[in-house]
């Protein structure tokens, strides 16, 4: 298990071929994303307030040197597969590999490897690139106020349902890494009968809905790392208020529509009929008395 700490020491060796136990990769292990605010829309993604660079380099045990760099370059782990993220700019001596990651996306937040081949041997060493519970959703369709007093904790827009709703689903849409632990209450306490949590904790289903329904759901999205010897515990909350309206009550705006429509019909029909009455007068012919 790698250490977790913004120090320059050893990273896990795991060699690609195999390489001699005397050849250590070094650099950073770990970075926190810094940001200013917990809400990160696909169309406009959080990013970093700070550039944050990744290196490493690789040190023989028995001479205690720094060896030269014949290539190097950095993958990032994504759904469990390593994907290509770049190649390392190269130190003048050639003996530090780099990779500067400027603004960030916070959904680029991660595991990082750095891949250095040196006199012929491939070693690689981790990155860990920690980052805080943030809300992270595609469109519109919720949405989420930030409090004055806390901008990782959000009042989001409320819905409202009818008395008797088979089924209704509230989702909890984070990002983080590690990935974040996701938890629902109440009114601030336990969940009421008929609700169910995935096992993700990312969606909360509540069935069969009556007035006992009726509240403010509350997420919570938590993830704790360690960054220069300092544990952090960081949280999101999401409060999601929930009105049950009963069934006639859907029918207040339907009679409203109605009734105009019938009064609309109304008022035009009285307006045709002046319009014909008018008409018809001055079609009649004048007589002389």
């Amino acid at each position: 298990m790698c250490l977790r700490h913004l120090l320059a020491l050893s990273l896990l060796l795991c060699g690609v071929s195999a390489a001699p136990s005397n050849l250590r990769a070094e650099g950073s292990l770990a970075f926190n994303v810094p940001v200013e605010s917990g809400v990160s829309p696909n169309d406009n993604p959080l990013r970093s307030t700070e550039e944050l660079t990744l290196w490493c380099q690789v040190r023989d045990r028995h001479t205690n040197q720094v060896l030269k760099i014949d290539s190097a370059y950095f993958t990032r782990k994504v759904n469990g597969n390593s994907h290509f993220e770049a190649d390392a700019t190269l130190s003048e001596d050639l003996k530090n590999a780099t990779l500067p990651l400027q603004k960030l996306e916070v959904t680029k937040a991660g595991l990082y490897t750095c891949h250095i081949t040196v006199e012929g041997h491939n070693v690689t060493g981790n990155i860990e690139v920690f980052a805080r519970p943030v809300l992270h959703f595609s469109g519109y369709p919720v949405r989420y106020d930030a409090r004055k007093e806390d901008n990782f904790h959000f009042d989001a827009s409320e819905n409202a349902v009818p008395d008797g709703t088979e089924e209704h689903v509230y989702s909890c849409p984070v990002f983080g890494y590690p990935t974040p632990v996701i938890s629902w209450t109440f009114n601030n306490g336990a969940l009421p009968q008929n609700t169910t949590v995935s096992e993700d904790g990312e969606k909360l289903t509540i069935r069969n809905i009556g007035k006992e329904h009726e509240g403010v759901y509350t997420c919570t999205a938590s993830n704790e790392f360690v960054v220069k010897n300092e544990k952090k515990v960081n949280t999101l909350v999401v409060d999601r208020p929930l009105r049950v309206k009963h069934w006639l009550s859907f029918l207040v705006p339907l009679a409203a529509i109605v009734l105009i429509l019938i009064l609309l019909a109304i008022v035009i029909s009285l307006c045709e009929c002046r319009r014909k009455k008018n008409e018809q007068q001055l079609l009649e012919p004048v007589t002389d008395e």
